[in-house]
């Protein structure tokens, strides 16, 4: 409806319907006396029937338009709310994983290769109770600025698992991976949160696990790869990445 009301424009659309709705009124003030057998009321009637059609149809028609214009709107902001996180602007869990399926599939099929990275901000919850909640959004936010600007490729899938846990999937090799996921570590590290003038620095943990060659691998498994990796990063001091295969 959006895509057929931005092409067309309101005002010709209201005047397209306009148009089709007097040749149907007219068509029906016709073709019904004259089936049922009841005489054409005047001559006039041709004309009546437009004018009132002419007034009528407008009216409604922009009403209705306005109506369907505002449910197209709202659709459409349930539909980002349901697959982007506000705070981040990543895809919520639920997308993630549907498109890491698909990802997963596709590389399979192609016996290609993919990395998937599990992210932490280190420390989160010491953060909020410190400085408060609302420095914890500024971070959050600043979290998916700077991975968007690292992870730029149109097929990376970026998301927000909950919390202050994250996941990327990037269809590259384990170099390549490891270099994003080191840059995305000390862009992080080196930025400064101004907090009444006290600078707030936070860090990630990040692991990393390289889908290659293994056909058969559940996308199930291959988290519990990169989760277990994650798991290694925090445990060796946090601020870090480490693949599985370390």
């Amino acid at each position: 409806m959006r895509k057929v009301i931005r092409k067309l424009g309101r005002i010709k659309l209201v005047l397209i319907i306009t148009v089709i709705t007097i040749i149907l009124a007219e068509l029906l003030a016709f073709l019904i006396p004259y089936t049922l057998g009841f005489p054409y009321v005047s001559p006039d009637t041709p004309v009546i029937t437009a004018l009132v059609t002419l007034i009528v149809t407008p009216i409604a028609s922009w009403y209705l338009l306005g109506v369907l214009i505002s449910l197209d709107k709202l659709e459409h902001k349930m539909n980002l709310l349901a697959t982007y996180d506000s705070m981040t602007t990543l895809l919520n869990r639920q997308p993630f994983l549907e498109k890491s399926e698909l990802l997963h599939n596709k590389v399979t099929l192609q016996n290609s290769a993919y990395c998937l990275f599990f992210i932490d901000i280190d420390n989160f919850k010491k953060i909020n109770d410190t400085y408060g909640h609302a420095v914890g959004d500024k971070i959050l936010m600043k979290y998916g600025e700077i991975v968007k600007k690292i992870f730029k490729k149109e097929d990376d899938i970026l998301g927000r698992m909950g919390g202050e846990e994250f996941g990327i999937v990037s269809h590259v090799r384990i170099d390549k991976g490891r270099e994003l996921a080191e840059t995305l570590c000390k862009e992080i590290a080196n930025f400064k949160l101004y907090y009444h003038n006290e600078p707030i620095q936070f860090t990630v943990s990040i692991g990393g696990y390289e889908n290659k060659d293994k056909p058969n691998i559940s996308l199930k498994n291959v988290f519990r790869n990169a989760d277990e990796a994650l798991y290694r990063s925090k445990s060796q001091g946090k601020n870090r990445v480490t693949f599985f295969s370390d």
